[in-house]
């Protein structure tokens, strides 16, 4: 995912919560569901939410700040990562924990876990 994108529809939202919370307008449900939906979109960017998360964020963000959710549907479908180091980097961290959790759940053995461990190590 873009992480530029979500970034600016979080700053988006924010404004949008801003504005009806100062204008009035549904304020305690929408602020609310906007620093929610900020919340998710920051998860996104850590990589800690699936795409299908930040997509049904993004489309009910269209409802109080449409841009916002017009840029985290983009962010959703573009690849987003501007420099390829960060992509190797992204790659292996979610390569680690997902060997890490075959592990716990006992679908890898300790054999099979330190081999696939090591060899996504001797990456970088």
């Amino acid at each position: 995912m873009n992480k530029t994108y979500l970034t600016i529809a979080q700053v988006l939202a924010g404004v949008s919560a801003a504005f009806f919370l100062f204008a009035g307008y549904f304020s305690v449900v929408v602020v609310a569901f906007n620093i929610i939906a900020i919340y998710y979109l920051e998860l996104a960017k850590q990589g800690k939410v699936s795409k299908n998360v930040v997509k049904g964020w993004s489309i009910c963000l269209l409802f109080t700040a449409t841009l916002a959710g017009i840029l985290g549907l983009i962010a959703v479908y573009s690849d987003g990562q501007v420099s390829s180091s960060n992509t190797e980097e992204k790659s292996i961290e979610t390569l680690l924990r997902e060997i890490d959790e075959l592990y716990e759940k006992g679908i890898l053995s300790r054999e099979e876990y330190e081999s696939r461990r090591k060899k996504i190590i001797e990456r970088v």
